[in-house]
């Protein structure tokens, strides 16, 4: 047989199938206990429902068997109103009340169906939720805290303090209207081919550190307030980076060591004086050293660095009147496209929304934690209004430049262009 029993074992399977609890789970080993504990709490429920349905049965039964006019219980014969007579015998009666009274399948079904739908209601919002997180960042992000109490009061003695790291699954986070507007945002985001090409350009500076791809870059020159950037290295050693003139015979083209296979003597007198005076045609080698510098104001010509996604991501948002409906989705679905590239890239994204330079509302780093999501869900939920002023935003902005940690920041600016003189 099956556990739990039919028919509830298969109104279990639907609903788990609905919410793809199993792929959940695989994802998620650290819920199988949780899963586990509730179809055993929703089994005990299904039965105990049935036994209070059957209680329910027999008594109503009970009743139907007893006709009591007048006092009379002892088993005589009874007028009714129509004027039949009915005897009722009290030992019959007594065996009638032993009847078992079971109950049909749709009776049964019906219970199924109900305390099935518990374990629905009770994970719906947490496995959505958790899978809008995967899709953000990742399956690793431990967004999901589903320790027991004590288990939580043993962490909490341990680190003097109780520190929550994810939420729980009764926490009223996972109802917030703001994951509703993930998905749409999603869907927009994958019709926008513009867009995601603007991810992947978004924040390349050139860098030697962790290079994966060759770009132009306008020159950089050395200045010690300056960013770190690529500048070449020649002691640095590691690839040909052109022609130059050098003593070295490591490093000479095989055109000048032509000179000394012919049996010329002045070949070879040639070649010792080019040696001597250190100009042999060589292999430039160098390498590329971050180092100092700022890029050149207005650059004649680009120059090949190699790239690497760069420091954090500042997003200054438009939220006035003329960025309402559509704009207002767009300009959000490019946020958390920010968001989510930024994560992959090891990067941090702030988001600052404004509408006049006082109403510059900072939503802060949205970082893979309880504190960040809570921000994300917040700001998807803000509504835009007001006029437009992008002083405070900018302002802003730079002050955050000033600080260590978002000194290497990129400032994306996103807003309609309706901006008043």
């Amino acid at each position: 047989g099956v556990w739990p029993a039919e028919p509830f074992f298969s109104k279990v399977v639907d609903v788990m199938i609905t919410l793809q609890l199993p792929r959940f789970v695989w994802r998620h080993p650290e819920t199988v206990s949780a899963v586990l504990l509730t179809l055993i709490r929703l089994t005990i429920k299904f039965m105990e429902d049935v036994q209070i349905r059957r209680q329910e049965k027999e008594e109503d039964s009970e009743e139907d068997d007893y006709f009591y006019e007048d006092g009379n219980e002892d088993g005589d014969e009874v007028d009714d109103d129509d004027g039949l007579l009915f005897e009722i015998n009290s030992d019959e009666r007594t065996q009638d009340t032993n009847i078992d009274i079971s109950l049909t399948s749709e009776e049964l079904e019906s219970l199924a169906s109900e305390v099935a739908e518990s374990l629905s209601q009770e994970w719906s919002d947490v496995v959505s939720g958790v899978t809008l997180l995967d899709q953000l960042f990742g399956y690793d992000h431990d967004m999901l805290n589903i320790n027991t109490q004590d288990e939580d009061d043993n962490s909490a003695d341990m680190n003097g303090g109780n520190i929550m790291s994810g939420w729980g699954l009764e926490d009223g986070v996972w109802k917030h209207t703001g994951w509703n507007q993930i998905p749409i945002l999603q869907h927009q985001i994958a019709s926008m081919t513009e867009l995601q090409a603007l991810m992947k350009i978004i924040g390349r500076r050139p860098t030697a550190e962790n290079s994966n791809e060759i770009h132009k870059f306008a020159p950089r020159t050395l200045h010690d307030d300056g960013a770190m950037g690529a500048q070449l290295d020649p002691f640095m050693r590691e690839s040909v980076s052109g022609i130059t003139l050098s003593g070295s015979l490591t490093e000479m083209l095989p055109s000048e060591a032509v000179l000394l296979k012919g049996s010329s003597g002045a070949l070879r007198r040639l070649f010792m004086a080019k040696k001597a005076e250190s100009k042999l045609l060589s292999y430039e080698m160098s390498g590329w050293a971050d180092v100092p510098s700022v890029p050149v104001t207005r650059p004649l010509y680009l120059k090949r660095m190699p790239s690497a996604p760069g420091g954090p991501i500042i997003v200054c948002l438009d939220t006035s009147w003329s960025m309402s409906g559509m704009r207002e989705q767009l300009s959000k679905a490019v946020v958390l496209a920010c968001v989510t590239i930024a994560h992959k890239q090891r990067r941090d994204c702030q988001v600052v929304a404004f509408s006049t330079e006082r109403g510059v509302m900072e939503a802060g780093i949205i970082t893979p934690d309880c504190e960040g999501i809570q921000r994300l869900l917040d700001f998807l939920m803000h509504s835009f209004g007001g006029g437009t002023d992008v002083t405070g935003a900018l302002k802003y902005a730079m002050e955050t430049l000033d600080s260590d940690c978002m000194s290497a920041a990129d400032i994306l600016m996103i807003s309609d262009g309706e901006i008043p003189d």
